[in-house]
């Protein structure tokens, strides 16, 4: 059968001057990024050097819920669900934080640590400059927790696994961004074969709220680990930990400046090499 052309669309930066021209003071939001790309490089160089020694740590440190849970866990009604898991914290509460806050600076492979540490470095700058220092680490690692925990109340058999990765993290992160700055702009790098390339803008409100959308309904409709080993529950979980706790970590008593409203940034690839200012400021 005859498939119609596909449109690749990714995101390369934000226009955000609110939190751009504070980037020598994003300590925190650059030393996550820093270490999730340090550990990573640490892992691939033991599985090369000693292999089989990285999927050991893996057992040992990140959080697996059959360990805790038990294997029939995935079968049980919400009502028998609730018990355990309450259980599993009371018991083994300290442990399980910390096995999944150190999962979270772990990444399977190049394409995921890179992924997440990009939309990180685009979006959390301007959080950790809405929030302040300790709130934006405080408020990044509960989400971690908070990503993992709630969705163990809708898993299945198919997704009854542990999890590794700050993809629950950085969505928090993402609804945090959408909360704050709503009416900042996402510039997106567009692909349509064989004739349409270039760069567009959309607020940032459109884009993190239509990603997230599509996280929903792929957890609505059991996605997830089913394709691609993707734990889309952590994603939804992760995105609604971000705008619950926005307001009440917010700097700030009043409302954040946003951005001044511009004009849509519609350049082909060859206009914005031309004019030098492919990563400037959208005119």
């Amino acid at each position: 059968m005859h498939k119609g052309p596909s449109m690749f669309l990714f995101p390369i930066s934000d226009d955000n001057e609110e939190g751009h021209r504070h980037h020598h003071e994003d300590f925190i939001h650059y030393g996550i990024i820093l270490s999730c790309l340090l550990i990573y490089g640490l892992t691939y160089l033991m599985e090369i050097y000693r292999p089989g020694t990285y999927i050991s740590f893996l057992h040992q440190w990140t959080f697996n819920p059959s360990e805790y849970l038990g294997a029939d866990y995935p079968g049980l009604t919400l009502a028998d669900k609730l018990p355990r898991v309450g259980s599993m914290l009371a018991h083994n509460g300290f442990h399980v934080a910390a096995q999944i806050i150190v999962s979270a600076f772990l990444h399977a492979d190049i394409f995921h640590v890179a992924s997440n540490m990009f939309l990180l470095w685009m979006l959390g700058d301007n959080v950790e400059y809405a929030m302040g220092h300790v709130r934006y680490l405080m408020f990044y690692l509960f989400a971690a927790l908070f990503a993992i925990i709630p969705a163990l109340l809708a898993i299945t058999s198919a997704n009854y696994m542990g999890s590794i990765g700050a993809s629950g993290a950085v969505m928090a992160v993402a609804g945090a961004y959408m909360f704050y700055f709503p009416k900042a702009r996402v510039n997106i790098f567009y692909f349509l074969p064989p004739y349409w390339i270039g760069v567009t803008s959309i607020p940032a409100r459109v884009f993190i709220g239509f990603f997230a959308l599509g996280e929903i309904v792929s957890a609505y409709r059991g996605w997830g680990t089913d394709y691609g080993h993707v734990g889309v529950l952590h994603h939804v979980m992760g995105f609604f930990c971000g705008l619950l706790l926005a307001w009440p970590l917010r700097q700030y008593g009043g409302e954040l400046e946003q951005p001044r409203i511009i004009k849509p940034y519609r350049k082909t690839i060859r206009q914005a090499i031309h004019d030098q200012d492919y990563w400037g400021e959208g005119r």
